[in-house]
């Protein structure tokens, strides 16, 4: 449900779905990124409480599990009955309601004070170098998430290509008090944006994607 704009820039709306609802009860917190794919929704959910911090992921497998080409976006191999197989399990998906389910997952957790120091091999260096860095939640404050334009007001919707305005990265930013929602046509990676606040977001999104799809 739809209940006001903060300023000129951003939603502030109710919870959509059951997985909202319980981060809202249960954190102190929440940033839920939707990204819009053919195997949607994939959710990255970064939460906090107290000095807690939580990262977890809603998806339903990967684009290979299905049978999903990129190049001609079918579903399932060519035997007629597999595909049909295939494609009703994803179906099923996309109809779920986000909660917690089998869908869900926990990816890891952390505090909000860790520093950590990890080993990195550049090129031309000899030797592995320590590199500094902080969770994930205290990264993505530094971008000052909570205060950004979306692309749902007037001035900046004038700009989006309507062949693609259906295809979005969306933020619901969730508190006990609020929730607000930031929507942007879908991002291509920080190099290919223009304008500022694109770049800026798709930093965002490169940072949370790079931090909960690491390879251990």
């Amino acid at each position: 449900m739809f209940l006001g704009m903060v300023g000129y820039s951003q939603k502030i709306v109710s919870v959509s779905n059951p997985l909202e609802e319980y981060f809202q009860k249960n954190y102190d917190s929440t940033i839920f990124l939707y990204r819009t794919n053919m195997v949607e929704p994939f959710i990255y959910i970064i939460s906090k409480k107290g000095n807690k911090l939580y990262n977890y992921r809603y998806i339903y497998t990967t684009y290979e599990d299905v049978g999903l080409s990129d190049n001609k976006y079918v579903v399932g191999p060519l035997d007629k009955e597999l595909k049909e197989v295939f494609t009703n399990r994803l179906e099923i998906f996309k109809k779920t309601k986000p909660s917690i389910n089998q869908y869900f997952t926990y990816y890891n957790t952390d505090s909000i004070s860790n520093l950590k120091i990890r080993k990195e091999s550049y090129y031309g260096k000899e030797d592995e170098v320590n590199e500094i860095y902080s969770p994930l939640w205290i990264i993505l404050q530094s971008f000052d998430l909570w205060s950004l334009k979306d692309e749902s007001n007037e001035e900046l919707n004038k700009y989006n290509n309507s062949n693609v305005i259906d295809s979005k990265d969306v933020f619901v930013l969730i508190t006990k008090g609020q929730v607000k929602k930031l929507e942007y046509r879908k991002l291509d990676r920080p190099s290919n944006e223009k304008k500022e606040l694109r770049k800026k977001v798709s930093e965002i999104i490169d940072k949370i994607c790079m931090s909960l799809t690491r390879v251990s």
